[in-house]
C-alpha cells in the first residue's frame, strides 16, 4: 500500500489530537501534488477548525492559484465544503476578482460551482448577479464542458428571483450571440443538451 493512502486511512480513523503532529509536517505546498490533495482533503475533512486555522490561513493565501490548478482546486472546493463561512467568504472574494477567468478555466470552475453550493446563500446571489453582469460569460459557460455543471448551479440559485431568472434567460435565448465565438471553438447549445 502506498504511504499516501496510508496517512489518509490515519487522517480519517484517528482523532485529531492524537496526529495532531501531521500538521506541522504538511505544509500547503502538498495540495499541489497529485496525492496530496487527497490528503489535504482528508485533513480539512476531520480536523477541527481550532487546529486548522494556521494550516488553512496558508492554503488561503495562495488560493487564486490553486484554484487553477489541477489538484490544487479540489483543496479549494474542499474548503468551501467544510470550512468555517469566513474563509468561504475569503474564497469568494478572491474568485470575484477575475470571475471570468475563474469560470471559463476548466478547474477553477470546478471551484465556482462548489461556491454556489457551499457559500451562504447571500454570497451565491452576490456571486450569480456577478456572472449575470459579466457580458457574453453565461452563455460562454453553458457552452464549455466544465463550465456547464457551474451553470446549472447558477440556475439553482437564482430560480427564485425573477429579476436574475430574466436576464439568464435573455442571455441564454436563440437570439444572444456569444461574443467570443473563436475561442469556443464554433460549439453550439446542442452539445449540451440546451
Amino acid at each position: 500500500m502506498r504511504m499516501e493512502f496510508v496517512l489518509q486511512r490515519v487522517i480519517e480513523l484517528m482523532r485529531p489530537p492524537s496526529i495532531n503532529f501531521i500538521l506541522d509536517e504538511i505544509t500547503p505546498h502538498l495540495a499541489r501534488r497529485r496525492c496530496g490533495c487527497r490528503i489535504v482533503e482528508r485533513i480539512i475533512e476531520h480536523f477541527p477548525p481550532q487546529l486548522l486555522a494556521t494550516f488553512v490561513d496558508e492554503l488561503l493565501c495562495d488560493v487564486d492559484r490553486l484554484c487553477k490548478h489541477v489538484y490544487g482546486n479540489f483543496a479549494v472546493q474542499s474548503l468551501l465544503e467544510h470550512g468555517d463561512q469566513a474563509r468561504r467568504r475569503r474564497i469568494v472574494q478572491v474568485l470575484s476578482y477575475d470571475l471570468k477567468s475563474v469560470a471559463l478555466h476548466e478547474y477553477a470552475s470546478n471551484v465556482l460551482g462548489k461556491a454556489l453550493s457551499y457559500v451562504s446563500v447571500e454570497d451565491q446571489h452576490w456571486l450569480a448577479e456577478l456572472v449575470l453582469q459579466e457580458n457574453g460569460l453565461l452563455p460562454e459557460m453553458v457552452l464549455l464542458r466544465h463550465g456547464f455543471a457551474a451553470t446549472m448551479r447558477l440556475m439553482r440559485v437564482i430560480r427564485d428571483d425573477e429579476q436574475l431568472l430574466a436576464i439568464a434567460k435573455s442571455q441564454l435565448s436563440p437570439d444572444y450571440t456569444v461574443p467570443n465565438r473563436k475561442y469556443l471553438g464554433g460549439r453550439t447549445r446542442r452539445k449540451n443538451g440546451l
